[in-house]
């Protein structure tokens, strides 16, 4: 269902484009949403693995899923 959603997403963008103009920007942009954030998953469950992450970009990592220094605990 997951799967689902996602190309649902896409979809619709890829229409608000069409409606739009000719610009593919809306539904790049929510590929390129889904993209990194599979790839921000797949770094995080590399490093509770034990696979070693460098430490600038598991700081990237922690920032961007709001754990850094001074976020806020959810």
């Amino acid at each position: 269902a997951r799967k689902i959603g996602m190309f649902a997403v896409v979809a619709v963008g890829h229409l608000i484009d069409g409606a739009l103009g000719d610009g593919h920007i809306i539904r790049d942009a929510a590929i390129f949403w889904y993209i990194a954030n599979e790839v921000l998953s797949v770094i995080e469950n590399m490093g509770q693995i034990g696979v070693p992450i460098p430490l600038v970009i598991a700081r990237a990592v922690e920032v961007l899923r709001g754990r850094g220094e001074g976020a806020q605990v959810k």
